[in-house]
């Protein structure tokens, strides 16, 4: 999904393409991010003018077309002002398909980092499998928002806490521009899956009334894919308890 999405933080973000992230007091959508209603030093410009371009340059080179991992972008390591961070220099390229766990289900998901791949997020996506999915990952804590601008399929979305708690679910619509908000403004981790994924594996979040405590995100997992793209696990994922 193109996520939009806002984190009402410490921190605020850039305006970007779809999937966007937004920083404090400010909103984004799948696959883009807005940012701050502040004022933006030159430092910011420059950081926004270099992103604005590696952006288009991909958009011209066809690179947001698709799920498929031929047409997925590199790992730019391009972060605007308030960003993600991380310089996502690893062996491991953008398209990597990781295997990660929520709940104890097994499920293969990419990551979403950067500030370009948070606003790309699944943009131009036209089918994911059974089990995969996108998840993005934040240095902080926040509201989060997303969007399904520019996503031709229904998907879902999951909200997820610091320490890998699943808090919210959410239908996504495809195309739709109005932004899903999350209820809860302490969101780390945001999944998306393929339509009614969550529901139909009987997994829902704290805000969901679930039984027996809410579905968890195996962090362990989450740690050992950054690591695999070189973006430092401790600055994303909470040290273990």
């Amino acid at each position: 999904m193109n996520a939009k999405q806002s984190a009402r933080a410490a921190t605020g973000g850039a305006a970007t393409g779809g999937g966007k992230f937004a920083g404090a007091a400010s909103r984004v959508g799948a696959g883009g991010h807005s940012g701050t209603a502040g004022r933006v030093g030159l430092a910011e410009i420059g950081a926004l003018a270099v992103l604005a371009a590696v952006f288009v340059a991909t958009l011209v080179a066809g690179g947001f077309a698709g799920c498929d991992a031929r047409t997925t972008p590199e790992k730019t390591g391009v972060n605007a002002a308030g960003g993600t961070g991380g310089a996502g220099d690893g062996t491991a390229p953008a398209a990597t398909r990781f295997p990660l766990a929520v709940g104890g289900k097994k499920i293969s998901a990419r990551l979403a980092v950067t500030d370009l791949e948070v606003a790309n997020g699944l943009m131009g996506c036209t089918g994911l499998g059974t089990d995969e999915g996108m998840l993005f990952v934040f240095t902080h804590d926040g509201e989060r928002a997303f969007w399904m601008r520019n996503v031709p399929i229904n998907l879902d979305l999951g909200y997820f806490t610091a320490d890998g708690v699943l808090v919210e679910t959410h239908a996504l619509i495809a195309n739709n521009p109005d932004t899903v908000v999350s209820r809860s403004p302490n969101i780390r981790y945001v999944l998306e899956m393929p339509e009614n994924w969550f529901t139909k594996n009987g997994l829902k979040g704290t805000a969901g009334g679930a039984a027996g405590g809410a579905a968890t995100l195996d962090l362990a997992a989450v740690r050992a894919a950054l690591r695999a793209r070189d973006f430092p696990p401790a600055r994303y994922v909470p040290p273990a308890k």
